[in-house]
């Protein structure tokens, strides 16, 4: 469980860093990196979206033996997709 936790926070970490950095990067302006953010936005989209039903539902999955870390953990896990979906919606800077 600990361990699906960790690779859960490590995946919506790189998720963050991804969507901050098409914020900030001119997509537009180099064309590699237009066609790399093209083709890697239906995949960063979908983990978005899949990764906080993802933990509601290991959430209901193991609510009878949760302990109160690994709630805690999860509780800001979907916090922190949360933020991803966020940061995801709102338009460049």
């Amino acid at each position: 469980m600990k361990k699906t936790l960790n690779i859960i926070a490590g995946l919506s970490t790189v998720i963050l860093i991804y969507w901050i950095a098409t914020k900030f990067i001119d997509i537009n302006g180099n064309k590699f990196l237009g066609a790399l953010y093209e083709m890697s936005a239906l995949i960063f989209v979908t983990l978005t979206i899949l990764t906080p039903i993802f933990i509601v539902s290991m959430f209901v999955k193991n609510r009878k033996n949760a302990k109160g870390n690994n709630t805690i953990y999860e509780g800001l896990l979907f916090l922190f997709s949360l933020i991803n979906i966020f940061i995801m919606t709102q338009h460049p800077f």
